[in-house]
């Protein structure tokens, strides 16, 4: 197989040739126990909400983020912030509330729209063009969903809506996803898909069944086709007629994961246990886009009762890396999905901050009785590899490599590896003492990789040439 010099997360066996005592693991991110914004201004007077994005744009970390006023009326308002804790309103000028412009509101829609959704910085769009909004727009015939639309700015500040009346032909009724997917060179949207649902001639018909994920791409990014169902949370077995024993996924968040090609989604599982009608945050992988599997563990877990963020999590769409961490973001509230709190409290909802390690979403975890992987034979790409890997104080992890056939390769199996030990997002793997790092001899030949270890956890590798790791520029262990 292809193995490349991209990064390899290690959430699934897709690598792999045989696994014994590894396991696929979700890692909780860690959440901070006070929320970054709360709903203080009087146009977030009704709530803060639930379709947020955030990204870091030339040195600012910049929060898109829904709120609601008195009047009920969603409004997009940005928020900004230089180390991701502490983060300002700037007062634009641009959209008056109240008689008064004198806010950080930077899009509405007129007539009033139920939700604001996702934006993206558009890679190869025209500088006018640099900033895109993919959002609900316009009611679809016949039924009381809307359809999607879409604007851009030059600055992310100033929008303008483009003309279609849908850019693409289906409702909505959560946040909608989209980005430049620089792999395939096209745009992508992931969108909410309900089962039972008929979409004909911007119609909806059917009787809803439940809440799954839809994906659609277009090279124009005003004009997808009907979207496709990609991924469908329901487990066999369960009582879906009268949702009981099962959960719906709402609000896909995705992200093209940098340095990789590889995707991650963290959707919030509305669950139907009993009475729960509680949401928390799963993790799904694809390596395509495409083909999605849904883990089974929580990512992100509520927070303890009477909390800010106790009974319901949105992730935002986006991240920050921050060095050996990632910075994600999320709306969390302390009333359930249930109707009967609604009206809602006035000044509802607040967003939070939560850490992971780098590439820290999923790992192939061992225990105290060890593990093995060996991968699929590849061809040696580059002569250094490097390791996303923590065995903490007690445990250790040792590579090796074996030719096509699986037999030891002299000089670099067998005696010849030895034990990596601690907690390194970046480790440039050794073999038998840590001067032994360089595996140019290697490169070009069809190989297979050993990789053994006890109480250890690997969440990434990259093969990469050694002149590449001297221009990074990046500190490696």
């Amino acid at each position: 197989m292809e193995i490349g010099t991209d990064k390899w997360l290690l959430f699934d066996d897709t690598l792999f040739e045989r696994k014994r005592g590894f396991a696929t693991t979700v890692h909780e991110a860690v959440r901070d126990p006070q929320p970054v914004l709360r709903s203080e201004m009087p146009w977030e007077q009704a709530r803060v909400w639930w379709h947020n994005t955030v990204f870091e744009d030339d040195g600012v970390i910049k929060l898109y983020y829904c709120a609601y006023g008195e009047d009920e009326h969603a409004r997009l308002c940005l928020a900004t912030s230089t180390d991701g804790v502490n983060f300002e309103r700037p007062s634009l000028g641009l959209i008056e509330y109240e008689g008064s412009a004198a806010n950080n509101i930077v899009f509405e829609v007129r007539p009033p729209s139920e939700y604001h959704g996702t934006v993206f910085i558009d890679p190869v769009a025209p500088p006018e063009e640099r900033y895109k909004l993919i959002f609900d727009g316009n009611l679809l015939g016949g039924g009381r969903y809307r359809g999607i639309r879409g604007a851009y700015s030059a600055d992310g500040i100033r929008w303008t809506v483009y003309p279609a009346a849908n850019i693409i032909p289906w409702y909505t009724d959560t946040q909608n996803v989209a980005f430049r997917d620089e792999r395939i060179g096209r745009y992508v949207a992931y969108v909410r898909w309900d089962e039972g649902f008929t979409v004909e001639d911007l119609t909806v018909s059917g009787q809803f069944h439940h809440r799954c994920v839809g994906r659609t791409e277009s090279e124009d990014f005003t004009g997808f086709p009907v979207p496709e169902k990609v991924l469908d949370p329901a487990p066999a077995g369960t009582d879906m007629e009268h949702h009981r024993g099962w959960m719906d996924l709402y609000n896909p968040i995705v992200l093209h994961w940098p340095g990789t090609p590889n995707y991650i989604m963290l959707p919030s599982a509305f669950y139907h246990y009993g009475i729960a009608n509680k949401l928390d945050v799963r993790v799904a992988t694809s390596r395509d886009g495409i083909d999605w599997t849904l883990l089974p563990d929580t990512f992100v877990r509520l927070g303890v009762g009477g909390a800010w963020d106790s009974e319901r999590i949105y992730m935002a769409q986006g991240m920050v890396p921050a060095g050996d961490e990632t910075l994600l973001y999320y709306a969390g509230f302390d009333l359930d999905h249930s109707s009967h709190h609604k009206p809602y409290p006035p000044r509802f909802g607040a967003i939070g901050r939560a850490r992971i390690r780098l590439d820290g979403f999923v790992s192939q975890e061992a225990g105290s009785d060890g593990g093995e992987i060996v991968t699929k034979p590849f061809v040696m790409p580059a002569d250094r590899l490097l390791l996303n890997f923590d065995g903490s104080a007690g445990g250790h992890v040792m590579i090796e490599f074996l030719d096509e056939d699986g037999r030891g390769i002299e000089g670099y199996s067998g005696e010849a590896s030895g034990p990596m030990c601690g907690n390194s997002v970046r480790r440039v793997a050794y073999l038998r003492e840590p001067s032994l790092v360089d595996l140019g001899a290697l490169v070009g030949r069809t190989v297979r990789l050993r990789i053994t270890g006890r109480n250890c956890r690997l969440y990434s590798l990259q093969f990469i040439d050694a002149n590449a790791l001297e221009a990074g520029g990046m500190r490696y262990d």
